[in-house]
């Protein structure tokens, strides 16, 4: 559950970020706040899965 909400807030930030690009300095921040934070979703998910994965 917490994995599937951070790569949503993650894609949010991204989507707001691409929104917002005609502002340069707004944009710009909230999709490098984004990216890790849904890179760190995807992470977190993988880890998640391998742990499930094991017997």
């Amino acid at each position: 559950m917490i994995s599937k909400s951070i790569l949503i807030v993650g894609a949010v930030l991204i989507v707001l970020g691409l929104v917002m690009i005609p502002f340069p300095g707004p944009g710009l921040l909230v999709i490098s706040l984004g990216v890790p934070v849904l890179m760190g979703g995807v992470v977190v998910s993988a880890v998640s899965r391998a742990r499930k994965s094991r017997p």
